[in-house]
């Protein structure tokens, strides 16, 4: 009788360029419950680290921007442009539900947004579980899937967003900002859709970071079969993910020096750090083809396990002025 060991999960790679910066810096690092708690010593200082949460900001401030509906409340009183996103309770709490229940509120949202809405855990990352719904039976299943997970969902508009962005934020300056950029394929008149992909797939080659990065994008694509044969017009872009998360097959583009783009971006980032009182957060902007930025939500943990793969030295760098910050706090 063979006896299988459970493997231990791997260890992030935020957690391996935490230990860097801190035996580079002087600082005892421990690492509790599979290395989720980091426990942070220099001298007489401790500090804490949980999950990707530094001890920088407030506890609320730090719960309102884990919850979508709670940021973009706090966002529409202060008058900063920000995507909506209403909570959906779940019915298993009826005593925190409206006194008519979910279901008409939904669909006129849901009507009011063109019939194209989309779903998403109230307190999720990394763009998991966010579903896009687009006829009742789609809208149905999808709010019973999530609200059977968790106590929770936030509902918004589908936006035809054009460019997504995020600014990494600390006390009033921007750490870094990058442009999210999609898989795609381009149309050029003769070919459908499969035919584009099977060509773009091959030209990252058989292995490597690029043809991992191209895999994990066609894992998640949603791509109707009506899409796929689809023959796009010459210099037609096709998302193969209408999602722009990095963990899920988009890339980052880093944009640099004063640039207006750059710079209108991490003003709208600096209004939603002072309306959320956050002092490091990670500001996620949608700009759609009607153009003027939006905030779409907002991350008190700095999460950078993608960008780090590619842009190990600056992640790097960023962690060790966050930690800086951290025992330099009064």
């Amino acid at each position: 009788m063979r006896l299988h060991m459970a493997k231990a999960p791997p260890t992030r790679l935020f957690v391996v360029l935490l230990r860097e910066v801190c035996a580079s810096m002087g600082i005892k690092l421990r690492a509790h419950h599979g290395d989720w708690l980091l426990t942070l010593r220099q001298g007489t200082r401790t500090e804490h680290v949980f999950g990707y949460d530094f001890s920088l900001n407030s506890a609320a401030a730090q719960q309102i921007a884990r919850d979508k509906s709670a940021t973009y409340s706090v966002l529409a009183d202060a008058r900063v442009p920000a995507v909506e996103h209403h909570l959906i309770m779940s019915p298993t709490l009826p005593d925190y539900m409206p006194a008519g229940g979910n279901w008409a509120r939904l669909l006129e949202l849901f009507e009011q947004w063109g019939r194209d809405l989309v779903a998403k855990p109230n307190e999720g990352t990394a763009g998991r579980e966010v579903l896009r719904l687009r006829n009742q039976v789609e809208l149905e299943r999808g709010i019973h899937q999530l609200l059977g997970k968790a106590r929770a969902c936030a509902v918004s508009p589908f936006l035809a967003i054009r460019d997504e962005y995020r600014v990494l934020m600390l006390d009033g300056e921007a750490l870094l900002v990058y442009r999210k950029l999609r898989a795609a394929v381009t149309g050029d008149g003769r070919r459908r859709v499969t035919e584009l992909l099977a060509e773009w797939l091959e030209s990252g080659g058989a292995g490597g970071a690029v043809a991992e990065a191209k895999l994990k994008a066609l894992g998640k694509m949603e791509l109707t079969a009506a899409e796929l044969d689809r023959v796009p017009v010459p210099g037609e872009l096709v998302a193969i993910n209408w999602r722009h998360n990095l963990g899920q097959g988009a890339v980052a583009e880093a944009l640099t020096g004063e640039a207006p783009e750059r710079v209108q971006l991490v003003k709208l980032a600096t209004k939603a750090m002072a309306a959320l009182r956050l002092r490091v957060a990670s500001v996620d902007i949608v700009v759609t083809a009607n153009g003027g930025g939006r905030i779409l939500e907002v991350n008190s943990g700095i999460m950078m396990e993608h960008f780090g793969l590619v842009e190990r030295a600056r992640a790097t760098a960023i962690y060790r002025r966050i930690i800086e910050a951290v025992f330099a706090k009064n």
